[in-house]
């Protein structure tokens, strides 16, 4: 009987673990922007939007699509580890640069901002702001590299995703995720942890019901 409720205990500590690995992980993504959609043959003036399928407006001066091939070893987004066919180049100037603004709106909660971005010919201070500031170093002449952090934006406020820079720096990405109310989507690894806790469960069942059927005499044994 204490190895058979040693047993229960196991599985079902399987299947808690799985769903805490499930909660810390979680977001709804509410934002996702690629900039694989450009035509690499004209600067994209201030007052443009860019990224797709949701588009962020470009303020202040122009930026520029990069490549044109995907995979292409002259494509300087390919070189830079990104296999699309175009990347966003938001480049330095005096005085003043350019700024993205994403076209959503966000509302209160917490959120997890994920930016790809590549270094340009100097290392880069980016700034990303969602309800706070956060500040990013971008190493010169690196590959694309995904930086992630998380923020809250405060109760009755609205604002918008902005990002912008001292240096130039490549963008090939950006997702937002929500993690405010977020339903946890198991992975695949998580999927085979709770499926092997439930069989152990059922397999312990199914040994209990045997033990109790052979146990329990017939009719005409009594």
């Amino acid at each position: 009987m204490y190895q058979l409720k040693f047993l229960y205990k196991l599985a079902a500590l399987g299947v808690l673990c799985a769903a805490s690995t499930l909660s810390a992980q979680a977001a709804t993504l509410v934002l996702t922007t690629s900039f694989d959609n450009g035509s690499p043959t004209s600067p994209i003036p201030a007052g443009s939007t860019v990224g797709s399928p949701d588009t962020f407006s470009v303020t202040g001066k122009d930026v520029f699509y990069l490549g044109g091939i995907a995979n292409d070893p002259g494509n300087p987004c390919f070189l830079a580890g990104s296999s699309s066919a175009t990347c966003l180049q938001v480049p330095v100037y005096q005085g003043i640069n350019p700024t993205l603004t994403s076209a959503h709106v966000f509302g209160a909660g917490d959120y997890l901002v994920q930016i790809e971005m590549a270094g340009g010919g100097v290392n880069a201070l980016v700034l990303a702001e969602l309800g706070a500031p956060q500040m990013i170093t971008v190493v010169a002449n690196t590959q694309f590299t995904t930086y992630q952090f998380t923020h809250t934006v405060p109760a009755g406020v609205l604002t918008h995703l902005t990002i912008t820079g001292n240096n130039e720096f490549l963008i090939n990405s950006i997702k937002v995720g929500s993690l405010t109310g977020a339903s946890p989507v198991p992975e695949p690894s998580s999927w085979s942890m709770m499926l092997m806790a439930g069989m152990g469960l059922g397999g312990v069942g199914l040994y209990r019901r045997r033990r109790v059927v052979a146990a329990t005499p017939e009719q005409g044994d009594r």
